[in-house]
This record gives structure tokens, sequence and C-alpha cells, in this order.
């Protein structure tokens, strides 16, 4: 097994490619504080996500039993104008039996009037 040529030779480095190294090797430090307070902002972040989600799921709940109530006392006032309509065609038919009943009543008692006339002149024309 050969080493590919367009690598250059093995296992040398340019002084560029070193001092890069080197470079690099003296930010290490600080890249680990700079990924551990990354993370942190991140884990933070995530906390807000999820509070801002549980906000919304809250707020559209809200929305959604606001909706389910607005359609209960739409549903409830629905029921009360029909039992108020058969209420009043209740207390109508009432009122109309109850004159129906007081004419009954005055025929009666004129009818009772005119027969007792009737009899007192029936037994005074005798």
């Amino acid at each position: 097994m050969k080493w590919p040529e367009d690598l250059g030779e093995p296992f040398c480095l340019k002084f560029e490619d070193i001092q890069d190294l080197t470079r690099r090797a003296k930010e290490y430090p600080n890249l680990l504080e700079q990924n551990e307070k990354l993370k942190e902002e991140n884990l933070k972040l995530q906390e807000q996500v999820a509070d801002t989600s549980e906000k919304a799921d809250l707020q559209d709940q809200r929305r959604q039993l606001a909706e389910e109530r607005a359609a209960f006392y739409k549903e409830m006032a629905d029921a009360y104008r029909q039992l108020s309509e058969k209420q009043d065609a209740t207390i109508s038919a009432l009122e109309r039996q109850q004159r129906a009943n007081k004419i009954t009543e005055i025929l009666k008692t004129i009818g009772a009037v005119a027969l007792f006339a009737l009899g007192v002149f029936a037994a005074g024309g005798l």
C-alpha cells in the first residue's frame, strides 16, 4: 500500500500547519469554556421555548373552553327561549280555557235564572 502523492510526504507537516495546530491547541481551553457557555444558553433557550409552548397550549385550551362555554350558553339561551314560548302558549291556552269556563258559568247562571223565571211564570200562570 502506497501513500497518496496528493497528500504530500507522510507524517511531514509544514511550518504553517504546525503554527496552526499550536494556535488551535492554545485556543482549545477557551473553546471548551465557550462550548459550555453555549450549552447552558441552549438549555435556557430550550426551557424558554418549552415555557412558550406550554403558554401557547394553555392559551389554546382557554380559547377552546371559551368557545365551548359560548356554545353552551347559546344552547341554554335557545332552550330557555323554547321553554318561554311553550310557557306563553300554555298560559294563553289556560286564559282561553278560563274565559270559556266563565262564559259557560254565566250561561249556566242565565239558564238557571231563565228556568226559574219560566218556572215562576208557569206556576203563576197556572
